[in-house]
């Protein structure tokens, strides 16, 4: 598009790509991803007990959508003590209904549920598993829903667009890509 004359384009691809726990049993036919869920939930049949495992705004409409969906047991586990959703958020889904379980995570999931234990955090910020504590709460599907980052089809074709450590493109403080670093150093080769 700079080529054809633009001297602004607008990047808005979201971040559409799942986050994963990359623990056993992620890939198991009960486990969803929050993104997708939400995407078309009527096309999903999570059965009565649902397992929610993450706990931001995204969490909480997943949460939010499965109760008015007809299910009637969903929980949602913060690794967290104060769930990383807004308080307005958080208090809805309670009022639909919600259970909270926080300081806890998914160390496995199986066809029956998933293995839970809890968690601590250090003064450093370092997050420690208390795997002894493992247990498996039954459940008929689990939703992951611990974030999404960008899909990477447009970053990988255009090398001039440079990256972070998350996979978003860098920008400065005006929201502008390196892609005019890019341009300007062309002009200064010719």
């Amino acid at each position: 598009m700079r080529q054809d004359g633009y001297d602004a384009v607008f990047i808005g691809t979201g971040t559409w790509r799942p986050y994963r726990l990359n623990i056993p049993g992620e890939t198991l036919g009960n486990v969803q991803y929050g993104i997708n869920y939400l995407n078309n939930p009527d096309v999903y049949d999570l059965g009565d007990r649902v397992i929610v495992i993450g706990a931001g705004n995204a969490a909480m409409d997943v949460a939010r959508t499965a109760v008015r969906k007809g299910s009637r047991y969903v929980t949602v586990y913060s690794i967290t003590e104060v769930p990383a959703a807004s308080p307005k958020e958080v208090e809805y889904a309670k009022i639909d209904g919600v259970q909270f379980e926080v300081l806890q995570t998914a160390i496995e999931i199986t066809d029956e549920g998933a293995v839970i234990c809890d968690v601590e955090w250090t003064e450093d910020g370092k997050l420690i598993r208390h795997e002894e504590t493992a247990h498996l709460v039954p459940a008929d599907s689990i939703i992951i829903s611990i974030s999404q980052g960008p899909q990477d089809r447009l970053v990988n074709r255009d090398k001039e667009l440079k990256v972070n450590e998350r996979g978003l493109l860098k920008t400065d403080e005006k929201g502008e890509t390196t892609m005019d670093e890019y341009v300007k150093n062309k002009k200064k080769e010719k």
